[in-house]
Order: structure tokens, then sequence, then C-alpha cells
């Protein structure tokens, strides 16, 4: 199915979280868009071709996810759609309440999109920001976040399914409390904020999401998670949600993100949403089977020496994280990937920054930050062999430092 695997060396890449290979399904339909070579926004033929094209991939993937097209905004990443959404927001705001400094609700273990955003406009006095600690099973309380609310409050912005433990948000019950605060508390049931966005970028491919249903006013969805190619996301904006632009330029996508529309990989994504959509159901029950039968045989074969972090009912069906007592997540890596096995210590963004685990650290602020977490995802081409492979190399490593002290990278 997918290309990349295909004719190589035999490795076992248990890191889907961080970035997906891309289907093969999903290259030859951007092998089709080349054709629309020309600027969508010129007026001649060509043009008027491309866009064309490109407001038909927006009709396709508004239709996947229950929205309008006019809803859908693309963009070129998951950080870039969580950026516009909550800097955007503050934008907006600002430009009608100048006398008001807006204020937001967010959690200590979202992605470093969310929190470093809301943590730079605090820090240029823009917004003031409530950073709500997960529950011990990472979930985040919607009683917490209901206290947080205030009545300049404009955004509550909570991951729908956490990148590094895969616990889910409920976003129902979220949306709910701030419809009771808006009516009850700020007397005001008609008010437009606090608005609801959720970054969905893990959760798209095995939650059951209709943006017609789902009670939020912004979405973040990534195509690299998907399956689909890396440089194209999308914000699902819903209608009359106030928002502004935060780079500026052209007129393209409604004025809120100016620059070329990248057909090709837009006409991939919209593909990869399609395929995500049609096998959704089936997926998702083949890696819950994987995933329990994982948590089993570590509970069976590690139990003294393993912690799953993380609630285990309520969580995405690819997601494993495990700590394991007195060795260092990153050394784990490090030696698994020796052993042709790819997994992570903590989001793929973090391990640029260098960063220890901050959910896990979140989590057990009281333990020593470099045991972390093992995040291990699993994807279409997981087998059960896969993870036999992983846990009985996962055993070797141990044996091998189980006479050395404590080992650091």
């Amino acid at each position: 199915m997918f290309s990349l695997f295909k004719n190589k060396k035999r490795r076992v890449y248990l890191d889907y979280a961080a970035a997906t290979p891309i289907r093969d399904e999903v290259v030859k339909e951007m092998q089709k868009a080349f054709a629309f070579f020309a600027n969508p926004s010129s007026l001649h033929e060509d043009g008027v071709l491309a866009h064309k094209f490109l407001e038909s991939e927006r009709v396709k993937v508004a239709g996947a996810v229950g929205a309008r097209p006019d809803e859908i905004t693309f963009l070129s990443s998951g950080t870039e759609s969580d950026n516009l959404a909550i800097r955007g927001t503050v934008t907006a705001f600002l430009e009608k309440n100048t006398s008001t400094k807006p204020h937001i609700v967010t959690s200590t273990i979202e992605h470093s999109a969310v929190l470093e955003v809301v943590k730079a406009l605090e820090k240029e006095g823009l917004c003031d920001a409530t950073f709500i600690s997960p529950e011990k099973d990472g979930t985040i309380s919607v009683k917490k976040i209901k206290e947080s609310l205030r009545p300049e409050t404009v955004l509550v912005s909570i991951i729908h399914a956490n990148n590094e433990i895969g616990t889910l948000a409920d976003i129902k019950e979220i949306s709910k409390a701030i419809r009771h605060f808006k009516k009850y508390d700020k007397g005001d049931h008609a008010s437009i904020y606090p608005l609801l966005h959720t970054d969905a970028s893990q959760s798209f491919a095995y939650c059951d999401i209709k943006m017609n249903a789902f009670p939020v006013d912004m979405m973040t969805f990534n195509s690299s998670k998907i399956y689909g190619p890396k440089g194209v996301a999308l914000l699902y904006v819903r209608k009359g949600t106030p928002i502004k632009p935060i780079i500026f330029g052209g007129g393209q996508e409604k004025g809120l993100r100016p620059g070329t529309e990248d057909l090709v990989s837009i006409s991939g994504f919209a593909k990869a949403i399609e395929m995500s959509v049609k096998e959704r159901e089936s997926e998702s029950k083949r890696l819950k089977d994987l995933q329990e039968y994982f948590f089993k045989k570590i509970k069976e074969e590690l139990a003294d020496r393993v912690r799953i972090n993380g609630i285990i009912k309520n969580r995405i069906p690819n997601n494993i994280n495990i700590t394991i007592f007195d060795f260092e997540s990153e050394l784990m890596v490090f030696e698994l990937d020796a052993k042709g096995i790819s997994v992570s210590s903590k989001s793929a963004c973090n391990e640029i920054a260098g960063d220890e685990s901050s959910v896990i650290t979140e989590l057990y602020p009281d333990e020593d930050a470099r045991l972390g977490g093992l995040r291990i995802t699993l994807g279409k081409d997981t087998t059960k062999s896969d993870l036999d492979y992983l846990l009985k190399s996962t055993k070797e490593i141990l044996e091998k430092y189980k006479n050395f002290p404590r080992q650091t990278v």
C-alpha cells in the first residue's frame, strides 16, 4: 500500500503520530493535479481551470467533514492552523474591543503549536490566559474549564486527542459548559464569545467527526497525520465566526490565508481525507485490537518495569504511551532504532526543541523528567508481529543494561 516501505530492509515504523507515509492512492491523485499548473487567482483560461479545480477539491473536503465549502481554509501545516485560530481570534476581538484585554483558556498539555502562541500573546500583552493542569489519567476536567471562564474569555482551545498520550477530550461536554456559561453566568446566551477551537490532527482518522454535528467554532486538521502529503492542512471556521488573518499579502482563501494555493498537495489531502473517512471504522477496530494486545502483553511481561500513561479506555486506538522505570526514554529510542524500530519519546516538534516531554512532566511533576514516556503509535502497516518484536527488543535492551547504573544520553 505504501511505496515507502517496499523493497527496503525491514524496519518497524511505530511513529505514525509524528508523520504517516503517503498512500500510493494519494500519490496518484496528486500526479493528476500537476495538469493544473496555473495560478488559481489568474483571470485567463488556465487560471480559471485551476480555480475550478481548487474549489472542486474544497467541495470534496467539505462533504467528507460535514462542513460548508466556505468554512474550509487551506493552510501549510497544523501549526499554522492552530496559530490562525488563536491569534486570528484575538486580533478580531481587539479590533472591536479596544478597552478589554481578551482571555484564553487552554491546558498545560496542549501541542506546542497552541501553547507557544498563547504564551507569545501573553508576553506581547495582548491577552491573559489560564492553563489548566490535567488529571492524573491525562484527561482535562470540564469542571475546571468552566470555572476558568470569565466575561472577557474569547477562546477555549483544547486538543481533541493528545498528541503524546492519545487521551480524548470530551469536546461535547466542553461546548455544553461554554453554552451554560453564556446563558447563566455571562447572562448573554447569544454572545459570540467564548469561541471553542480544537486540534483534531491526531483524532480525525479514528473519530466520527462531522462538523455539522460537532459543537466547535474552529477545528484543525493535518494532512501528514492521515497518509497525505506534508505541507498542507486546513482550519475549519464555522460561518459567522470572527477571525482575522495573521499573515498578509493577497486575498486568497477568503482573505484568511494569502499566498498561491498548492493545488497538488491540496488534491492529495482531499484524497487522504476521503480514504480516512471510508476506512475509519474498520481501521479503528483493527488498531484497537492491536493496542489491547500490546497493553495485555506488557502487563504480563513487564508489569514491574512499565507504567501506561493516560487513560486506557478513552484514547485513540493507535496510541500507546509507557514509562519504563529507571530507564531514560531517549536512550530507549536510540536503542530501539538500532534494532530497526522507530518510536519517539515525545512529540516530534519537541524533539527538535530539545525539551523533555511536557505532557509526562505535567502528569508526574515529582518524577525525573528524563524518564519521560515512550510514544508508540500504530498505523496501517502495523502487525501483531511488529509489536511482538518491539516487546522482545525492549526486554533485550533492559537485559543489556541491567548491571549498569542508570544511563543518560
